[in-house]
């Protein structure tokens, strides 16, 4: 193994990086750098951000909302309090009736897409399997 005492922006300190390197467990000989790119994207994996597409109503089978956020509490209760002046605070709607959690962003704005195709009733029967009594979740939020 070899150890590189020289300060990072050295010449030897970036040979070491592109130089092959044998792994116990790899087939092939690598590169340092190679599998320090692999090390981050194991880490950025393990602290995986979270998305929610949501669904907001003013009432039972009223005025609906959908959206996407990686903070759910925090919009929710933006549109609670009616800080963004829009839709939400013109119809009233700010009652969390149907929330689904996801782990990419591509993945939760690709469902949201598709929910704010869907057909009313479609939508109806989506929340109603989940949230019968179409009852306010946000309070349930803190056990996120």
């Amino acid at each position: 193994m070899k150890w590189c005492t020289a300060d990072a922006k050295s010449m030897q300190a970036r040979r070491l990086l592109f130089e092959p390197v044998k792994i116990p467990g790899l087939r092939r000989i690598t590169s340092l750098r190679y599998v320090l790119h692999r090390a981050r994207e194991t880490i950025t994996v393990a602290m995986a951000k979270r998305y929610f597409v949501y669904i907001l109503a003013n009432e039972r089978r009223g005025v609906m909302y959908v959206g996407v956020t990686n903070n759910l509490a925090r919009r929710t209760s933006e549109h609670k309090s009616k800080i963004v002046p829009g839709f939400t605070s013109r119809y009233g709607v700010s009652n969390l009736v149907y929330y689904e959690e996801y782990s990419a962003i591509v993945e939760a704005r690709d469902r949201e897409r598709s929910l704010k195709h869907w057909r009313r009733p479609w939508k109806f029967k989506l929340i109603e399997d989940a949230n019968p009594a179409w009852r306010d979740l946000y309070d349930e939020l803190v056990l996120l």
